[in-house]
């Protein structure tokens, strides 16, 4: 029984090692370019697929802005006030000295 474990190891030149090795990186070289050649296609796939889903959606919407009135514009102000002593009440909290001023809020 102990017979058939034991294996004899033939020796192998320099030139033999080195036909294996390269054997061995072009399989590597040859199944990291096909998986990169598959993740590469999914992706155009999904691009293609992804694209005409938005083509069938992106229909133009018509929105109507408000009327900004005198009233409107006064209560910026008071605004622009509120959220600039919310931000430096947040900085006071974090101990920071930044120095800030609120110059524009975009309404959404």
């Amino acid at each position: 029984m102990t017979e058939n474990l034991l294996v004899e190891a033939r020796y192998i030149g320099i030139p033999e090692a080195l036909l294996d090795a390269l054997i061995g990186f072009a399989v590597v070289f040859l199944g990291i370019s096909i998986l990169i050649a598959v993740v590469w296609l999914v992706g155009a796939i999904l691009k293609k697929t992804s694209e005409k889903g938005e083509k069938k959606k992106a229909t133009p919407i018509v929105s109507e802005t408000p009327e900004i009135s005198v009233a409107a514009e006064e209560d910026d102000d008071e605004l622009v006030a509120v959220i600039t002593a919310a931000v430096a009440a947040i900085y006071k909290k974090e101990g920071s000295k930044c120095e800030f001023v609120v110059r524009h809020i975009k309404r959404i």
